[in-house]
């Protein structure tokens, strides 16, 4: 019976590929961005809500953990992600009325949008009565994001490089 032996180059390209990347294989991540300073707004405006560093793959904001919209008769806001490229999508709004507690961020539900690269996030503050309608984040505001992990390109050379060194060993075997 023959005694088969591994190719020194397999093992450690299998080792490497294992060591380097051992939580590749989840399927969903989460990443928070926390702000650093207090963001208050008034008026009927959009304000873009500056990401950075962006967030990279992402495709749902989970949860704002504090925030309020107050102010306005008749106020409302919608809520839209910016891509790096400056596109924007729409994901949310919501209004209120009087001049009571307005809108707690912490209540918005989960919203997902198309995945890419997120480098703000804009609200849009409107009014239809009398008043202005106030954004306030204060800071330390933690924003949640469902991430997708994309493979990095090391990872990829990994694999052709374990692939050659397979193929090598089985073609030296049956030589």
């Amino acid at each position: 019976m023959n005694k088969l032996t591994l190719s020194p180059l397999l093992v450690a390209t299998v080792a490497a590929a294992v060591c380097a990347h051992p939580n590749e294989a989840s399927a969903q991540g989460t990443v928070t961005f926390t702000n650093a300073t207090l963001f208050s707004v008034s008026g009927i405006n959009n304000f873009l809500f500056a990401l950075s560093p962006g967030i990279q793959n992402a495709d749902e904001l989970l949860s704002i953990n504090e925030g309020t919209l107050t102010g306005g008769e008749s106020a409302s806001f919608n809520l839209s992600v910016q891509y790096a490229n400056s596109s924007t999508q729409p994901i949310y709004s919501q209004s209120w009325s009087g001049f009571g507690p307005g809108y707690a961020l912490n209540t918005m539900p989960a919203e997902s949008f198309t995945l890419g690269n997120i480098t703000g996030l804009i609200f849009g503050l409107a009014n239809t009565g009398f008043g202005t309608p106030q954004l306030t984040i204060p800071a330390g505001t933690v924003f949640t994001f469902d991430v997708v992990p994309v493979p990095e390109p090391a990872a990829g050379a990994l694999l052709g490089l374990g692939a050659i060194g397979i193929w090598g060993f089985t073609r030296r075997k049956t030589s």
